[in-house]
């Protein structure tokens, strides 16, 4: 799902775990030269990216790396084993990394055992195992080691918690975000309490997920942009089995500027209206969906509308202009559904009108589901399979009536 939520890089903080590690014997030395690189190198990366980013120094490191540690993997104990398994996560092997950091879990206890079950389940997520990495981060004893350290904590939990969203896991997913919520992160304590309101929606339990934004907005009362969203997701499950409200006038692009307005379009419909943005990559990601339901379900009655605003900028996947004049933004978001083949109808509201607060939009994409009577039967938030399996089984019921 888009909940918009600030990602610290997985990379950089698995090489500044590896700085915080022990005293080294033997061969180890050895190790610690090889990931002390990679720090240095991952510090000096712009905040957002990662080593992989400078490709040519990420190669040489790589190829360090594995160099280094050549056949003496396998059997590596101890500090020994942390290290060469953190350095084999940081070179981009994580099947081999795996092993190691998880055997060399019975050779640690206390905040160093808690280092290396946070990049053993880093390697874990990447090899596609969710549910041994998700038993490593609940077993984490100690969340507070350093402001870094809790970051990266926070954002495996995060990259977690959508891997079990896919697969429909509401249970497993709420007490590591509970764990986040919890942990006094600036940045990633009020976004794990809002998902923790989406979660509760996803999963159909409409009244603990109101009683969930209601305890967000009280444990942040500070956090405008939280609350802001709180208010608009308990106002959009009211607009549920409500006529559609009126919303702002816009600009319509594309083949249809003349259009006078939203109800226009969906008159005797079943409308997916989807609110989105050029810079959300999991809007981004909706649009093949959408367009086949569209090209499946369009001569029996339904119409895809999209939605967006301006927002004083522009950004998309490749491209990023400050600063953009409402004329200059229209015209780009007018290339950008062309370009990525927006069959449908796009208005495009003022920046700063009450579209997103009149239909109660908390995060996108976001989807509300129209009947031919101009009744909203469902709203949906996210770009997840369950999500997609929802609004695909009412729209089809709807449109059958």
């Amino acid at each position: 799902m888009t909940r918009d939520r600030s990602a610290t890089a997985i990379l950089l903080g698995c090489a500044l775990l590896l700085s915080m590690a022990g005293c080294m014997v033997d061969h180890t030395a050895r190790f610690e030269k090889a990931y002390q690189d990679w720090i240095a190198f991952a510090d000096a990366q712009p905040a957002g990216e990662t080593a992989a980013g400078s490709e040519a120094q990420a190669v040489r490191l790589r190829d360090e790396a594995v160099r280094l540690l050549g056949e003496e993997v396998p059997g590596l104990q101890g500090d020994a084993a942390f290290y060469a398994g953190s350095l084999l996560q940081a070179a981009g092997r994580p099947a081999d990394a795996g092993p190691l950091l998880e055997n060399c879990l019975t050779h640690l206890d206390g905040e160093r055992a808690d280092l290396a079950r946070m990049a053993a389940a880093a390697a874990l997520l990447e090899t596609g195992e969710p549910d041994p990495a998700r038993e490593h981060l609940m077993a984490v004893t100690d969340r507070g080691i350093t402001p870094t350290v809790t970051g990266s904590f926070n954002s495996l939990v995060f990259e977690l918690v959508e891997v079990l969203e896919e697969k429909s896991r509401w249970s497993d997913t709420l007490p590591l975000l509970e764990l986040v919520r919890d942990s006094g992160d600036e940045g990633l304590s009020p976004v794990a309490a809002r998902w923790i309101a989406y979660i509760h929606r996803d999963a159909g339990d409409e009244e603990l997920a109101a009683a969930a934004a209601r305890d967000a907005m009280a444990r942040f009362p500070d956090d405008e942009n939280l609350n802001t969203r709180m208010v608009n997701f308990i106002h959009q499950h009211g607009l549920v089995n409500q006529p559609l409200p009126d919303v702002p006038r816009m600009t319509w692009i594309g083949t249809i500027q003349l259009v006078s307005g939203l109800a226009g379009l969906l008159e005797g419909q079943v409308g997916l209206i989807d609110l989105w943005a050029p810079w959300c990559p999991p809007c981004r990601k909706s649009f093949p969906f959408l367009r086949d339901l569209q090209e499946h379900h369009g001569e029996a009655g339904l119409r895809v509308v999209g939605l967006t605003r301006l927002y004083g900028y522009y950004e998309d996947e490749e491209t990023r202009i400050p600063d953009t004049p409402p004329e200059k933004e229209l015209e780009l978001i007018e290339a950008f559904a062309a370009s990525h083949h927006l069959t449908w109808p796009v208005g495009v509201a003022a920046e700063g009108d009450s579209l997103f607060s009149t239909l109660g939009v908390a995060g996108i994409p976001n989807f509300i589901i129209v009947d031919r009577q101009g009744v909203v039967r469902g709203t949906f938030l996210g770009e997840t399979a369950p999500v997609r399996r929802q609004i695909e089984e009412l729209t089809i019921k709807l449109l059958q009536q």
